[in-house]
């Protein structure tokens, strides 16, 4: 279980950076498919199975996606 939670963490701190660092959508959609690749290479060098695996890398898009989220909306707090 250690891969996985060192695979959110590490997906979901992504997220967060490209939010604070103000990146548009685009720069989103191509850190997902480089979390999705990542974490695939090392769910199966772990040996994970081909259903947990899935349900692990939409996990991690999903942890990844909310801490962009997070990031622009503190960004953008201080904007009105």
């Amino acid at each position: 279980m250690n891969p996985v939670f060192l695979l959110l963490a590490a997906s979901a701190l992504a997220g967060v950076l490209l939010g604070l660092a103000y990146f548009r959508l685009g720069a989103l959609l191509v850190s997902t498919l480089i979390v999705s690749v990542l974490a695939a290479a090392i769910l199966q060098n772990a040996g994970f199975g081909f259903f947990p695996g899935i349900a692990i890398i939409l996990g991690c898009q999903t942890v990844h996606q909310l801490g962009y989220a997070l990031g622009s909306i503190l960004v953008n707090r201080g904007r009105d």
